[in-house]
């Protein structure tokens, strides 16, 4: 389908082609004609790349670029000068082309992207039947590959090699189930796609122990309704030494259809849909819907995205809009925040945003500290955060009556021992606590940062500012506000 207005065509490219009996998907062959008398001249809006299959079993070749570009997806083409061109609207990293029936025949067979430079050549990847693993060709280092409109590339006219990742390439609920279920065979070489939106309905996952230290890129698809509900690491990921980008766990408007619950009755642990980022581990472009709880007498470490980054690699563009609910009796330190429950990296965090509530509707009496951040919970080191954004309101409700000392922060609860740099971070988020009695014990909120503490003056705060109100209700005997 396509629609015109201004003299601008909107229509899809499709990241998903099917062959037809010369090959090619018609439908994605994209043309635009414009005229001022009854003559038409169309122009073609797309290139091609041709390759050729050998077996008999392949159910599906997916061609990604690898430079992670955008291949397909939304346009916009204007004409100037009876030439077109294209501005991406809403893009996809991969397009994959399945067979009329099960599987390919043996023959030749084309795929339509959009006209572009892969600067890093391409990836292809053959998925042979009943395998989650798949098969994976990519050009030699250093191949760069223009696609220009109305042009056909051949594959033979480059060099492949194998890869030497192991790909998972993750299409539907039993691939993803599979693909969790080999969590002792994870390695640095795995490199798992995801292909569709992945629905985890029934499905009952217990966290693995394991490291995971390859590549998932998630290419902007989503994690739905997983559910889990774990007395300890309550995560997907517990631990991370490799990359996670390109994800979402839930979807909006359905806020409550993936959650991560914590029902540990002792000792710390991590909530969140990732548990700690560690050793080089990096995340960027991850969005959450979550609903993230911690409901046992155990946990501390509370995130919308992670609950502990102690990696030395910056992170970027990451966003909450969940809730993360505190309703059990945790006796432990709480460190909690709408995207990390505690940051101990010297690097960049940028361009991170909370929209979700945190709320404490439960406590007993501790001589541990409750940090709770609309950024992060606790900071312990010389970490930049800049460019960030808290919406979410942070409370403490009427129901707690256990006295423990609180640090609340529109975008740090405790910036504890450390320097720093918090700059371009602005808060409009409500803080409130309304905890019944914390008598003798001290209370900080700060629209910015709750509370500064230890031997070293704290980070450099610049050009950040709080539009939030700030309230405090409690019977403390000490209460700061800032």
């Amino acid at each position: 389908d396509a629609t015109l207005h201004d003299n601008i065509i909107r229509t899809l490219l499709p990241s998903v082609q099917k062959a037809g009996k010369n090959g090619n998907d018609p439908k994605s062959f994209l043309s635009v004609a414009i005229s001022t008398d009854n003559n038409l001249s169309f122009k073609n809006v797309f290139s091609i790349l041709k390759f050729t299959l050998e077996d008999n079993d392949i159910t599906s070749v997916t061609l990604f670029g690898s430079g992670n570009e955008y291949l397909a997806g939304t346009i916009d083409i204007a004409i100037e000068d009876n030439t077109p061109s294209y501005e991406l609207i809403d893009g996809a990293q991969s397009i994959t082309l399945l067979p009329e029936g099960p599987a390919f025949t043996p023959g030749t067979y084309s795929i339509a992207l959009l006209p572009q430079t892969l600067e890093e050549g391409l990836r292809l990847v053959f998925r042979h039947s009943g395998s989650v693993k798949t098969v994976a060709k990519k050009t030699s280092d250093g191949t760069v590959i223009g696609f220009e409109r109305n042009c056909v590339v051949d594959a033979k006219a480059f060099n492949f090699e194998n890869d030497n990742y192991r790909f998972y390439y993750i299409t539907n609920t039993d691939e993803f189930a599979d693909w969790y279920a080999d969590s002792a065979n994870w390695s640095e070489s795995d490199l798992v796609y995801l292909g569709n939106d992945i629905d985890c309905s029934g499905l009952d996952l217990t966290p693995t122990g394991a490291t995971f230290s390859g590549l998932f890129n998630g290419f902007g698809h989503s994690i739905n309704n997983l559910n889990i509900e774990y007395a300890g690491n309550a995560c997907l990921l517990p631990y991370v030494t490799g990359t996670v980008k390109n994800v979402n766990f839930g979807s909006r408007g359905q806020d409550e259809s993936t959650s991560f619950k914590n029902t540990s009755t002792n000792g710390e642990s991590y909530t969140a849909p990732l548990g700690q980022v560690k050793n080089g581990g990096k995340i960027s472009n991850i969005t959450s819907y979550a609903s993230i709880e911690l409901k046992g007498a155990g946990g501390r470490y509370t995130g919308g995205i992670c609950a502990y980054y102690s990696s030395p690699s910056p992170v970027t563009d990451c966003r909450f809009f969940g809730e993360i609910i505190i309703t059990g009796n945790v006796a432990e330190a709480i460190d909690a925040g709408g995207i990390f429950g505690c940051v101990s990296t010297t690097d960049e965090i940028k361009d991170c945003e909370n929209n979700g509530t945190l709320a404490v509707s439960k406590l007993p009496a501790s001589e541990k500290q409750l940090n709770i951040g609309g950024i992060a919970g606790l900071v312990t080191s010389s970490a930049t955060i800049s460019d960030c954004i808290n919406n979410g309101n942070i409370e403490i409700l009427e129901s707690v009556s256990g006295g423990r000392r609180s640090n609340l922060g529109g975008v740090v609860g405790m910036w504890y021992n450390a320097g720093g740099i918090l700059t371009l971070c602005n808060n409009y988020g409500n803080l409130s606590n309304r905890a019944a009695s914390f008598s003798g014990k001290q209370q900080f909120l700060g629209g910015i940062i709750g509370r500064l503490a230890g031997d070293v003056s704290g980070p450099v705060i610049d050009a950040s500012c709080n539009y939030g109100d700030v309230l405090n209700e409690t019977r403390a005997t000490y209460n700061y506000l800032g």
